[in-house]
């Protein structure tokens, strides 16, 4: 049997995902790493493929998109959910221009429960040497001379055709815990302590009972098309460009339209609007619905559409210079264009940074093939 999470416990993005899809234990602090994909590739990618290998395999394969018909501007950061709680990791990530590889970079990451790494890799034109074609690159693959993505020490069954060393087992009569460490020194490890994401994860679709195969979750990363805020004392002023998203429900109020334009989406099981609050409130904004009746460049308080839905999810307190996490998911059915705006009837107002800043908005959406 599957063990799943409780309706009650499902509070955090991973904690959702995994109610939904009744794959895995709960956990209300997720392993994560922070990655720093640097440049340059010619031409710039319009797409980044993300694979994150476990020692049994391929556990992720995550894709950060832009726009369509748009390029990804390196260096980029993207955050990384394993499902293991801890080990090494090995990350491949490749640059696509019209689906087709154009750079390719990989790097090795250890992790602890509960902890956030920061990594970085840099992309190198075309694809790294991979002898075996195992879809691991040679710098990455412990046996590269066997054709398989598996992690288990060259000559022993896991990679060469039989078990795989099972946790706690020895290594050639050496303790597990003498096993060789990936060297994390260099570039690999690049410190982050100004970035705080949130504690969010997909699920672990890793089966509690031996020989079910569950399906390999597919996460996809948006970042905002368009955004603008508008505001009631300036009612037809456009601040289509500003670096800030305000929300307010006094006088006079304000309300901020946010537009993501979604493609190759798998089967919805969650969605997850991510804002970097920089400033903290009480009471925090609701996200909801609204049409597709507005532009950045032209959206003012007296021209802009009103709600067309019900709050998909209403924010208590906001904490300053931290990412902020809103449930959209009933507002992301398929692919195409999601129109959101933020509004309150808060007398504080808070503001979050729009797609002109650093921290752009982002949408992630997680599931499984059809």
């Amino acid at each position: 049997m599957r063990r799943t999470c409780t309706r009650e416990r499902a509070t955090s993005f991973y904690a959702a995902a995994c109610a939904a899809l009744s794959l895995c234990a709960c956990s209300q602090r997720a392993t994560s790493v922070l990655l720093e994909v640097r440049g340059p590739t010619v031409p710039p990618p319009e797409r980044l493929l993300l694979k994150i290998y476990e020692e049994r395999g391929l556990a992720v394969t995550q894709y950060l998109s832009p726009t369509t018909g748009s390029t990804i501007r390196l260096p980029e950061t993207v955050v990384l959910y394993p499902p293991g709680e801890r080990g090494s990791l090995r990350i491949v990530v490749t640059a696509e221009v019209q689906q087709a590889p154009v750079g390719q970079g990989a790097v090795r990451v250890a992790v602890q429960a509960g902890r956030q790494e920061s990594a970085s890799v840099t992309l190198q034109a075309g694809l790294l040497p991979d002898g075996d074609r195992d879809g691991l690159p040679d710098a990455v693959d412990q046996c590269p001379g066997s054709s398989s993505s598996q992690e288990a020490p060259c000559g022993s069954s896991g990679a060469d055709g039989g078990g795989v060393v099972e946790a706690g087992a020895a290594r050639d009569g050496a303790p597990r815990d003498a096993a060789p460490r990936p060297d994390l020194s260099g570039d690999s490890v690049v410190p982050r302590p100004d970035v705080r994401l949130p504690d969010a994860r997909p699920p672990d679709t890793r089966p509690a009972d031996r020989g079910v195969d569950a399906p390999k979750p597919i996460i996809l990363n948006f970042t905002a098309v368009a955004d603008a805020v508008v505001d009631e004392a300036t009612p037809t002023t456009n601040y289509g460009s500003a670096v800030f998203l305000d929300v307010d429900g006094s006088a006079p109020r304000t309300k901020s339209f946010l537009r993501f334009s979604l493609s190759g989406l798998p089967k919805v099981q969650a969605a997850r609007l991510f804002l970097y609050a920089t400033q903290a409130v009480a009471d925090g904004p609701a996200v909801h619905p609204t049409s597709g009746a507005w532009t950045e460049s032209g959206v003012t308080w007296a021209n802009a559409p009103g709600a067309t839905g019900p709050a998909s999810d209403d924010k208590g307190a906001v904490t300053a210079s931290t990412w902020v996490e809103f449930d959209v998911t009933p507002l992301v059915t398929g692919n195409g264009t999601v129109n959101l705006v933020l509004q309150t009837t808060t007398k504080t107002g808070v503001e979050f940074s729009s797609r002109e800043s650093s921290r752009p908005p982002r949408l992630m959406v997680v599931g499984t093939p059809p």
